[in-house]
């Protein structure tokens, strides 16, 4: 049971960290990355933010980009069946 809470109060924790931090590195690609490729940094990947605009990344940085909202997503869905798992489970009684 306390594994259970333990991933329960994880993909909490991931979701509170991460969502923020997709918003943030959004708008920091927005702002801080070329709109051209620039072959001599390694920025030679094309991606589409959110806001629409084209930006140029690293491999790490698209990577890192690319896997952030899967990530959210699959912690709310973890956090979500397990809350379902627990309503739905029957109750032990303890003994005292």
């Amino acid at each position: 049971m306390r594994v259970w809470k333990f991933l329960y109060v994880l993909c909490g924790v991931l979701f509170f960290l991460l969502f923020p931090l997709e918003l943030f590195i959004d708008a920091y690609y927005h702002d801080y990355r070329p709109s051209q490729p620039q072959p001599a940094q390694g920025r030679v990947y094309a991606t589409t933010l959110s806001k629409g605009a084209v930006v140029y990344l690293t491999r790490r940085e698209k990577l890192v980009y690319q896997l952030q909202m899967p990530v959210v997503l699959t912690s709310i869905l973890i956090a979500t069946l397990l809350t379902y798992w627990k309503q739905k489970a029957p109750q032990k009684k303890m003994k005292r």
